[in-house]
């Protein structure tokens, strides 16, 4: 409550805060409009936390440049021509004059609230730290085979790596598809571990058949199944395809698809949101029901789609 107020004095930036964490975004095809921007807000916001009794820390605040790798033009700017001036109240006071204030960092890459992000948010860091930490879980599961049940193990598996994987899926899982296929990888070295030798052998060399076996969408799916339920009752980037002929699309309610021309775009909901409508039936009907009812039918739909 003691925060809220200073996203009133962020006027050209987006503000974004969680607790006492705040992030400001400027988007701009001149890197010197964006940085003038930035500065701007930012010396506000340290009139402001002077005036409610905050001291900013300044050797934990980062700026990053984020861009296109296609982009040659962002990709020649040079990071330390970049400046965003941390400027204490005093030195704001004395209009800079003969300012000596700290200049704050440039990196390339940056945890934020659970999210590893970097200049080209591709998120090949963020699945990297993924992958690292689900290797770790799956050598506890080594060990627990011999001491838990296979429910007992299921338990944990959600506990453990399940919880692992779903944080932030709704972002992270738009990056290519070769990046989530290393998540699945592990995902299904870790079911392996749930099932009997029995159901192992019957499923050799066809592991994607533990997933329904399992009762446990495959992270890849887990995109799709999180952006229905985002998005089910919200009509956002939803437009009903409409012709003067009742063709198979028009009966079937599906939504337009924009075109989109290179993968970035492909990564935005404005394209995501109709081609995962119009994959899945259940969703494009509409029906209304509870988000339990509809977690329900989902799971069970994109699990058949796995088996198929």
């Amino acid at each position: 409550m003691h925060v809220n107020s200073v996203s009133n004095v962020v006027h050209k930036c987006k503000v974004f805060m969680y607790a006492d964490d705040m992030c400001l975004v400027y988007a701009s095809k001149d890197i010197a409009e964006a940085q003038k921007c930035i500065q701007s807000d930012f010396e506000n916001i340290s009139k402001w936390a002077h005036d409610n009794g905050i001291i900013l820390n300044l050797s934990k605040t980062k700026c990053m440049h984020i861009y296109s790798p296609y982009n040659r033009n962002a990709k020649s700017i040079n990071n330390e021509n970049l400046t965003v001036i941390g400027h204490t109240y005093e030195c704001l006071h004395k209009n800079k004059f003969n300012c000596k204030c700290t200049k704050l960092d440039y990196v390339d890459k940056f945890k934020y609230l659970g999210l590893t992000i970097d200049t080209n948010l591709n998120w090949r860091l963020h699945v990297n730290d993924i992958c690292n930490r689900l290797r770790s879980v799956l050598g506890k599961f080594y060990h627990l085979k011999n001491v838990l049940n296979k429910q007992t193990l299921r338990i944990v598996y959600f506990a453990l790596a399940d919880s692992l994987i779903s944080y932030g899926l709704l972002v992270y899982g738009r990056t290519f598809i070769t990046y989530i296929r290393d998540i699945k990888d592990i995902q299904m070295r870790l079911l392996k571990f749930l099932v009997s030798k029995n159901v192992k052998d019957r499923c050799n060399k066809e592991y994607d058949k533990l997933f329904p076996i399992c009762k446990i969408i495959p992270v890849d799916k887990k995109v799709d199944y999180l952006v229905g339920l985002e998005y089910y009752n919200n009509d956002e980037y939803k437009v009903n395809v409409k012709n003067k002929y009742n063709t198979r699309r028009v009966r079937e309610n599906k939504l337009v698809q924009p075109k989109m021309t290179n993968y970035y775009g492909k990564r935005t909901s404005k394209y995501l949101v109709p081609k995962v409508f119009n994959k899945i039936d259940v969703l494009r009907q509409g029906e209304k029901m509870s988000k339990q009812s509809l977690k329900t039918k989902l799971k069970s739909v994109v699990l058949s789609c796995e088996r198929d």
